[in-house]
């Protein structure tokens, strides 16, 4: 397969899968410092053309001991030159990996708003997503 020039792409739909809030046992203290665990699941709908990332946030206390609440969404694109990028063969895409973290990147900021607007008001108001660098979430690549 030839090397890729441009991928054509859209955000074609975002969908929250999952949002949970488990109350702290004790008042929490209002300089808690929350630390989340981001998990990012690729799919393929080949038959659609598209590349759906699935984002899990899971907010926590420094120690994980308490999960104080967890957010999942989906963001699908819809590859408009998927023949290009898609290998038949191997049914996988054959996209360069930083193609890939910006997909990523988008992933996380789309998720990042899903959260501030499912947290608003509650306990987690102030659990905002830091801006992260999405090479931190692929193990053993260089990019």
């Amino acid at each position: 397969m030839s090397k890729i020039e441009k991928i054509s792409f859209k955000l074609k739909t975002i969908e929250l899968l999952d949002v949970a809030l488990n109350l702290p046992s004790e008042e929490m203290q209002q300089a808690v410092l929350f630390q989340f665990t981001i998990n990012i699941e690729t799919k393929l709908r080949i038959e659609d053309h598209y590349l759906i990332l699935i984002c899990e946030v899971l907010v926590h206390d420094q120690e994980n001991n308490h999960v104080y609440g967890k957010i999942k969404t989906s963001c699908v694109f819809m590859i408009d030159n998927w023949v290009e990028v898609f290998n038949e063969k191997k049914k996988n895409l054959n996209m360069p990996d930083k193609v890939m973290l910006t997909f990523y990147s988008l992933a996380i900021s789309t998720t990042r708003g899903v959260m501030f607007s499912q947290f608003r008001g509650t306990y987690l108001h102030n659990a905002i997503l830091p801006i992260l660098d999405p090479k931190s979430l692929i193990k053993n690549k260089e990019v």
